[in-house]
Order: structure tokens, then C-alpha cells, then sequence
């Protein structure tokens, strides 16, 4: 399984992406080091990494499972 941490939101805090068989999870970072679920997106059984680029040039995050 894989785990990210990346300012999914931009507002300087690190979110945590995991992903998991058959899903990949976006945890929001609400300070103190929690966290709350913010997206839950199905994915195939076979999800094993994440990793994240501005792959079209729009200044936003793409996350590539």
C-alpha cells in the first residue's frame, strides 16, 4: 500500500493520500496532527503507490495512482 504526504489544499498544512486495495483515501491535516477524511475515490484491487505532479501545467496537484 502506499501513503503521500502532500498540501492537497494549499493551505500549508501536509494531507495524507493512501492508497489501499481498492481505494485511495484523502485525509484532510486539520492541525495537531490529525486528520479527517476529505475524498474517497474506488480504485482497482491492484492500488499499491500515489505519487503527485502538476502533470497539465494548471498549478494544482494530480495525484496518479
Amino acid at each position: 500500500h502506499g501513503a503521500l504526504f502532500v498540501d492537497l489544499d494549499n493551505d500549508g498544512d501536509q494531507d495524507l493520500v493512501l492508497a489501499q486495495p481498492a481505494q485511495v483515501l484523502a485525509l484532510r491535516n486539520t492541525g495537531g496532527a490529525r486528520f479527517e477524511l476529505a475524498y474517497r475515490f474506488p480504485a482497482g484491487a491492484s492500488c499499491v503507490s500515489v505519487s503527485a505532479a502538476d502533470h497539465d501545467l494548471d498549478g494544482d496537484l494530480d495525484l496518479y495512482v
